[in-house]
């Protein structure tokens, strides 16, 4: 429900900016071209949207990060099964070939997921608890 929210929001916000973007693009030269409701205006829209959405995936992707994270406490709490979490993320990386040691940026910019060595942490420290 907080994801539709969010993304309700953020398809509001990005038609406001549309709608102040699409008069100022105009004083560029572009009168013919620039109509908001014309099909002639999609690749203008395509190229705005594609910039916004560099800036706001990181912001996505770490609400994600956050989610997922959230998701594997409460498995972890459900199940008490440490050791099944923990043989299980490694199965699931040697599986996908997935790199265990990425930069901090690479994971904060375009992962969705956390990293698995930061899942078996989050076991190991749940264990110790």
């Amino acid at each position: 429900m907080k994801s539709v929210l969010a993304n309700t929001i953020q398809v509001l916000l990005i038609c406001l900016l549309l709608r102040y973007l699409f008069p100022k693009i105009k004083k560029f030269g572009f009168n013919r071209l620039i109509e908001i409701y014309s099909p002639s205006s999609w690749a203008i829209l395509y190229v705005i949207v594609s910039v916004l959405s560099t800036f706001t995936s990181a912001i996505w992707n770490g609400i994600s990060r956050y989610q997922k994270t959230q998701a594997d406490l409460e498995a972890l709490l459900l199940t008490k099964d440490v050791k099944s979490f923990i043989s299980t993320e490694i199965k699931m990386a040697h599986d996908n070939c997935s790199l265990l040691n990425l930069h901090p940026f690479i994971v904060w910019y375009s992962h969705s997921h956390p990293k698995t060595i930061d899942r078996i942490r989050l076991a190991e420290n749940f264990q110790d608890k």
